[in-house]
């Protein structure tokens, strides 16, 4: 279930928190907790739920980012919570 999946493949149901991300051009994999969001109009984008980005760094892109379209390419499923 914790298997990197392309958007050119497959995407999430609409409103399903997962984690997803993107290549920058050099290399660097920037990720975080988005969700593919319907905009009632039939169209959908994907949205970030949370304020802090990563990277393989672990480099907080918080204030980089100004347009709302992120480049996602792939995504994965979150884990489910742990049993009591």
């Amino acid at each position: 279930m914790n298997e990197w999946k392309k958007v050119s493949e497959e995407l999430p149901p609409l409103e399903m928190p997962v984690w997803a991300g993107w290549f920058f051009t050099d290399g660097r994999f920037a990720s975080g907790l988005f969700a593919f969001c319907g905009d009632g109009c039939g169209g959908a984008s994907w949205c970030l739920c949370e304020d802090r980005m990563s990277d393989d760094n672990f480099i907080d892109y918080r204030g980089e980012f100004i347009s709302e379209e992120y480049p996602i390419s792939h995504w994965m499923y979150l884990p489910k919570p742990p049993e009591e």
